[in-house]
């Protein structure tokens, strides 16, 4: 007898285990990615976004030249505020939009971006707020012009 012919026959069991374990392990590596990853990692895929669809970029500065932030704004008006860096621990951002004397709050960021709405807007304020935001402007950071 030949030794192909003394062999026992390999059953599917062996290889649909090891493919499953090759699936479980993939999808448990790629789980962050197909989640969305954390809250940075998604907050870098949509400024990637922005700058890939060629938004304009303007810098946002304070009284000193010194940028803090950028404003990408498409030509529909849309346009993504990033911050240079988080606010820190018990303060947000607070973004304002600005028409004539009408200050308004337009929203708060705890990370780095906040997607506005441009159109008919003068200005964008941004300001430090305690966590939760304020009613009015306290701590200015700077502004951006948009006419």
């Amino acid at each position: 007898m030949t030794v192909l012919a003394r062999r026992k026959p390999v059953g599917i069991l062996p290889w649909v285990i090891g493919g499953i374990l090759v699936l479980g392990a993939g999808a448990w590596m790629g789980l962050p990615y197909l989640t969305g990853g954390n809250p940075e990692q998604q907050e870098t895929r949509t400024i990637e976004t922005w700058l890939a669809a060629n938004a304009k970029m303007l810098p946002i500065e304070k009284t000193d030249n010194t940028q803090f932030a950028s404003l990408l704004k498409k030509d529909d008006g849309q346009a993504l505020l990033v911050m240079n860096q988080p606010a820190k621990e018990g303060s947000v951002y607070q973004v304002w939009s600005v028409l004539g004397d009408n200050i308004e709050p337009l929203g708060t960021i705890k990370l780095r971006t906040l997607q506005v709405n441009t159109i008919g807007l003068e200005a964008l304020l941004v300001s430090l707020e305690p966590e939760g935001g304020s009613e009015s402007p306290t701590r200015i950071l700077g502004d951006v012009q948009l006419k």
